[in-house]
């Protein structure tokens, strides 16, 4: 038959715990695959929940996510004439894998999992089922489709006699690609939900055009943020007789692109090999798909839309294809949505009745609070999303959604909790406060410090003197349990059900150095700073001066402050600041993690840009370096206490490589100090 086989594909944003907006972003993409004609939907890995969206909140709450999504694809109508695939976390056998749902004329065909594991940790490493395992669907699907089980493993389709099958790009050793080609797969679907470091792209480029020597192909990818880690560019590839034919740009953060892509079909097969072809072991069966349209006479590439807050961009394939190097996406206004959207999803997940922040008249307690307030404003022209929160809170009206200051001091509670030589910030809290609508209530941790010590008498003396930094470290964490006595309790007081969420307030310019406490209020439920350095929370701040005129004045203010923890009394008449703490401005600290994490800039080349940067000698530069490095290492363990965070720069601390490459740079420098660490 002549014509084009049509595959729709996608390069998505997708944020973990953003359930609801994933959902819409696939929805999206499957209707866009639809509305061209298309045979076939080409699923990203996890786009249900976002790469970490397991691995935050557990498979009880991402599982339900992954097949509520699928419910609505078959009560949607669209997989009458369209194969989807949709990509969700599967638990199976007491494993949780990484899967690619097949959907068709409304059934699952079955579902494809990754057979060698993630690169994230919650995911199982090696498959446990069999050739002929099977999956018990969930009751939500059990009632569409009348199915009880579906099949679990690898498996093709078979359509007009040509074979496709879907794979996962580390599953494709010589072995694999021998097998596949013995089946008579024309075409390989990859699904991906990867980020690429600097050049990256062009490498999976490079790959998969080589694999395409053998196979059309492919491969969809998230892209954007994903709530967990990395900033992901460049997306969806396609290949073809060996050469990338097509390619989405880097979106972003908010946005998603789709694409047709149209491949001629080979001759169709004429008989089964023998033996059987298998993947990792995994015998590969082939399912016939009947009844999709005729094959189409259609262009090989359609234009493609860039979906963004509602509005479509239609852009000219020819001409407009990026090059395919990365580079992170640093748009503030992108980051101010992508905050909105995460805070939506939390919040609505958690079913809290609102938020508790301990403000403290600080830049990062100040974006915090400021940031909710935000998405109360932004609530208030989202009906939508209006719908969701009434529907969890009895205690709202329709009426609240009128007035954004009224809706804030509804749903957002703050504290300051000053010790008695504390409180120079007291006016800056109580102006943004009352600026933004939320009430502040000054509650003293003094009464309960000293309660403390009165009951550890034995371990004088403890003072500001003798053990400064385990009176510090307390005060800290008092802070923290002072607001979740709030979080819980004010509710009650209120005559609201519930409680409230504690967002965390720590930055990653102090996660990197070390400089917080263990269980203070770098600790929470959730994090909206934990990839922002305090170059970018000083810049988010000005960027809503800019848009909300109506709290610049008070945002000025805070950012004229010396940031301080205020911890200490002051010392001959000199305040506590955290860069004299730090041993670094936060322009040197924030410089350091961008060359470490960022760009793994080697150290001799990193004391020489140091040196460059700053107009220090080499010698002072090294200081610098070494001083870096070692409270890095030192303090890796505090990082096990901080919360999930919606993660919106390239700066990943979550694998063990930085740790291990900052221990092999030290060990350059200061081998002495590397040796015992």
């Amino acid at each position: 038959m002549k014509g084009l086989f049509r595959i729709g594909g996608s390069s998505l944003s997708q944020h973990s715990l953003a359930f609801r907006a994933n959902r819409e972003s696939v929805l999206s993409s499957i209707a866009f695959a639809a509305s061209k004609g298309a045979h076939y939907r080409s699923a990203c890995a996890l786009e249900a929940s976002g790469t970490l969206g397991v691995g935050e909140v557990g498979p009880e709450e991402a599982g339900p996510a992954g097949w509520d999504l699928i419910a609505e694809v078959l009560k949607s109508g669209f997989t009458e004439k369209l194969v989807v695939d949709v990509g969700l976390p599967v638990e199976f056998e007491g494993g949780i894998y990484s899967c690619v749902a097949t959907l068709y004329k409304g059934a699952i065909l079955g579902l494809r999992p990754r057979l060698n594991g993630c690169s994230q940790s919650w995911t199982t490493r090696g498959f446990k089922g069999t050739a002929n395992s099977s999956l018990k669907l969930p009751p939500v699907i059990e009632r569409l489709t009348g199915e009880s089980h579906a099949f679990f493993g690898a498996f093709g389709l078979e359509i007009e006699g040509r074979r496709l099958a879907v794979c996962f790009a580390e599953e494709l050793d010589s072995l694999s690609i021998a097998a596949l080609r013995a089946a008579g797969v024309e075409t390989l679907l990859l699904p991906r939900a990867e980020a690429f470091e600097l050049g990256g792209w062009a490498s999976s480029a490079s790959k998969f055009a080589e694999i395409s020597q053998n196979f059309n192909l492919v491969s969809p990818n998230l892209l954007g943020c994903d709530g967990g880690r990395k900033v992901y560019s460049g997306g969806l590839l396609a290949a073809r007789a060996g050469r990338v034919c097509e390619a989405l740009p880097r979106l972003e953060l908010d946005s998603f692109a789709h694409k047709i892509v149209s491949f001629e079909p080979g001759a169709p097969r004429t008989k089964a090999p023998s033996p059987p072809p298998s993947i990792k072991g995994l015998p590969l069966v082939f399912f016939e798909v009947k009844g999709l349209p005729g094959l189409s006479e259609a262009p090989h590439s359609e234009d493609y839309y860039l979906e963004n807050e509602n509005s479509k961009k239609k852009c000219e394939n020819e001409g407009k294809k990026e090059s395919p190097e990365s580079e992170a996406c640093d748009d503030i206004e992108s980051m101010r949505k992508a905050i909105n959207r995460y805070i939506h999803d939390t919040f609505i997940c958690s079913k809290a009745s609102g938020f508790c922040v301990a403000l403290s008249g600080g830049a990062d307690s100040a974006l915090t609070l400021t940031c909710l307030a935000d998405y109360a404003r932004q609530l208030c022209n989202n009906p939508s999303s209006q719908a969701q929160v009434l529907k969890n809170l009895a205690h709202l009206q329709a009426s609240d959604f009128e007035d954004p200051k009224k809706l804030a001091s509804r749903l957002i509670h703050a504290v300051y909790l000053p010790m008695n030589f504390s409180g120079a910030t007291r006016n800056e809290a109580e102006n943004l406060a009352s600026a933004l609508g939320v009430q502040l209530r000054t509650i003293p941790i003094d009464p309960s410090f000293n309660a403390v010590l009165s009951g550890m008498k034995d371990l004088s003396p403890l003072d500001f003197d003798t053990t400064p930094l385990a009176l510090q470290n307390l005060q800290a964490r008092l802070r923290l349990a002072h607001c979740y006595l709030v979080a819980q309790a004010l509710p009650i007081k209120l005559g609201i059900p519930g409680f409230f969420l504690v967002p965390a307030t720590g930055n990653l310019s102090e996660v990197v150095r070390g400089y917080y406490t263990k269980f203070d209020n770098s600790s929470g439920d959730f994090s909206l700073l934990g990839s922002l350095r305090k170059t970018e929370v000083r810049a988010l701040l000005k960027h809503f001066a800019n848009k909300l005129p109506q709290i610049a004045k008070e945002i000025e203010a805070v950012l004229n402050l010396a940031p301080s923890a205020e911890l200490l009394p002051k010392k001959e008449g000199k305040p506590q600041t955290d860069e004299t703490d730090m041993g670094f401005l936060y322009d040197q600290l924030d410089f350091l993690i961008e060359q470490f994490i960022g760009r793994r800039t080697p150290y001799p080349e990193l004391i020489s840009l140091y040196s460059q940067r700053f107009n220090s000698d080499l010698e002072e530069a090294k200081k610098k370096v070494n001083s870096f490095y070692w409270h890095f290492i030192n303090n890796r363990h505090k990082a096990t206490t901080l919360p999930p965070a919606v993660h919106l720069t390239p700066l990943d601390l979550e694998s063990t490589k930085i740790y291990l490459y900052a221990k092999e740079e030290l060990a350059k420098g200061d081998p002495d100090r590397a040796a015992f660490n």
